[in-house]
């Protein structure tokens, strides 16, 4: 894999690094993370009375100024999108949003879309001091390596819509890996819909599978040891419509 070449003590176009918050589940997420190479998160974990689940409650209506996704022509599925990036000090925590750039992946990690430059606005700014967002990062860096001590985190704000009768597909391409060290999967919320069971894979056998339902629920993985997926989505009798609002976070070194 190429790593990404970024001058550590000066990144052109960041802002300020707000301060490090670390979130507190029901498990030892790092220790999951560390044997096994994942770990699922449970909402339901999360205190509620906490600066952090407040900060998730706050975060959910800014999923309604999603844009659509142009790039993406699968039928029956529509996608809305915001896309930044974000340098995470392991040191200190901080997070610190880094100059805006065009989103590409390798042809060998998505067949559908491999190799392009996609344009995609950027993150509202108010996710950048949301105890959530700085929260579920503060996590993440507990679980990754501390031999890098900057880490690039892609974060995509992401709503499928379900419509009329057709089912949606989260993840048109299928298993796969995003083609980073480690992802993060976290569900905002979903309306109307049911499905969406997320499955990873180690050598094209299961290894775990689980519906991220609860806002809150999620999963760190080990993209370089696994392969990931989705089931479509359908409407709940009665409905008209719904959606499932997640962040997908993808984090690679930093290095000089």
């Amino acid at each position: 894999m190429v790593r990404h070449q970024f001058l550590v003590l000066a990144f052109a176009g960041s802002n300020p690094a707000a301060p490090a918050i670390i979130m507190k589940y029901n498990i030892d997420v790092a220790a999951e993370v560390s044997a096994n190479g994942y770990g699922w998160l449970n909402g339901a974990g999360l205190d509620p009375t906490s600066e952090e689940l407040k900060g998730l409650e706050d975060l959910a209506p800014l999923w309604d100024d999603l844009v659509l996704d142009p790039y993406l022509k699968v039928e029956g599925t529509t996608r809305l999108r915001k896309y930044s990036r974000y340098d995470l000090d392991v040191a200190s925590g901080d997070v610190a949003r880094l100059s805006h750039e065009l989103f590409s992946q390798g042809e060998e990690h998505n067949p559908l879309f491999g190799g392009q430059e996609r344009k995609f606005e950027p993150c509202p700014p108010e996710l950048d001091e949301n105890p959530y967002f700085l929260g579920l990062a503060g996590l993440i860096r507990q679980a990754l390596p501390d031999i890098y001590g900057h880490w690039q985190m892609r974060t995509h704000m992401v709503r499928i819509q379900v419509t009329g009768g057709e089912s949606a597909q989260p993840v048109p391409e299928g298993p796969h890996r995003d083609g980073y060290d480690y992802i993060c999967i976290s569900m905002i919320g979903r309306t109307g819909v049911s499905g969406g069971e997320t499955t990873i894979y180690k050598k094209g056998e299961e290894a775990g599978t689980r519906t991220l339902i609860n806002p809150g629920d999620g999963l760190i993985l080990d993209d370089r040891r696994y392969t990931h997926d989705t089931t479509p989505l359908s409407l709940i009798e009665g409905n008209d419509s719904g959606s499932r609002d997640v962040f997908l976070f993808g984090f690679e070194p930093i290095t000089v």
